[in-house]
């Protein structure tokens, strides 16, 4: 063996040596205590870290996550719960002079993967959803109001300055086999209903995120809207200003007391599946109806 083989061999015994000290060594426990502590100095917000340890080859494994924000309305606070969080370093970023985090989350029922790349004046995440279950967990459910059941799958871009302002990016979604098992929504409540397979898509630039896609078709309901978002840091109190096209089948509003009403309203002489043109305003955490829906 070679003089320069026996070197090269012994720099890597070294190295694994090194990595084996610090695996078995590093205080994970007391870096869980004090990332609980940091998420905890934020009024209203707690974070329970019930695993840590270390994900190979370098990386940190984050198991039984709990973390929970108070609701500004008073209501029940509302709780994200993963399964498992895995963080290595991101190497396509690091080839671009960029710090970067690839991250991999398990959480209701599904899986996301994610990239944050991190340069001196911008932020970008990329991230696909994968089989997430709507009804698990109740995280959507606490959001939104509504009792939603489907298997979401999607992704994710977004783009952002040094000081995390949105200035670029795309959603877009899909849900299979969705459907509405009740729940209540701008102060209506509303009957079990099957949606499809819904598709959302938007836009972000300028700070300015625009729906341009809401498309939702069963045997009982049609649904369509647009809606455009100015975000803001806290991104539940971002003003939204849209509207919402809700097209009944004769059977549900003759089963929905409030569609009966709305139907009453508009006279003998509407067509019982005729579209509900319903404008929106408010904020993404709080819509509200502007005005009279029109029938």
């Amino acid at each position: 063996m070679s003089r320069r083989v026996r070197i090269l061999l012994y720099a890597l015994y070294g190295e694994l040596c090194l990595s084996a000290a610090l695996l078995l060594t590093f205080p994970y426990d007391t870096l869980a205590r004090r990332l609980e502590y940091e998420a905890g100095r934020r009024p209203g917000t707690s974070l329970s870290i019930g695993e840590i340890g270390p994900a190979l080859p370098f990386g940190l494994r984050l198991g039984d996550v709990t973390f929970s924000k108070a609701s500004r309305d008073g209501g029940p606070a509302r709780k994200l719960q993963l399964e498992e969080v895995r963080l290595t370093p991101a190497l396509m970023p690091l080839l671009r002079g960029k710090a970067g985090v690839d991250a991999g989350l398990s959480l209701m029922g599904g899986h996301i993967d994610a990239t944050v790349a991190v340069g001196r004046d911008s932020r970008q995440l990329n991230a696909e959803l994968q089989e997430l279950s709507l009804a698990e967990g109740g995280l959507i459910q606490s959001f939104t109001g509504l009792n939603l059941s489907g298997v979401l799958n999607g992704s994710l871009e977004l783009a952002t300055d040094g000081a995390g302002h949105p200035n670029g990016g795309r959603l877009s979604l899909e849900i299979a086999d969705a459907a509405l098992k009740g729940g209540k929504a701008l102060n209506v409540t509303l009957p079990a209903m099957a949606l499809g397979q819904p598709k959302i898509e938007a836009e972000i630039a300028g700070g300015t995120a625009r729906l341009s896609k809401l498309e939702a078709r069963s045997e009982e309901v049609e649904l369509s809207g647009s809606a455009t978002v100015t975000l803001k840091p806290e991104l539940m109190l971002s003003p939204l200003k849209g509207s919402l096209r809700f097209k009944p089948a004769p059977a549900l509003v003759a089963r929905t007391p409030a569609l009966q009403v709305m139907a009453a309203m508009a006279g003998p002489n509407r067509k019982p599946d005729a579209p509900v043109d319903i404008p929106l305003a408010g904020t993404l955490g709080s819509p509200r109806v502007v005005g009279a829906p029109k029938l």
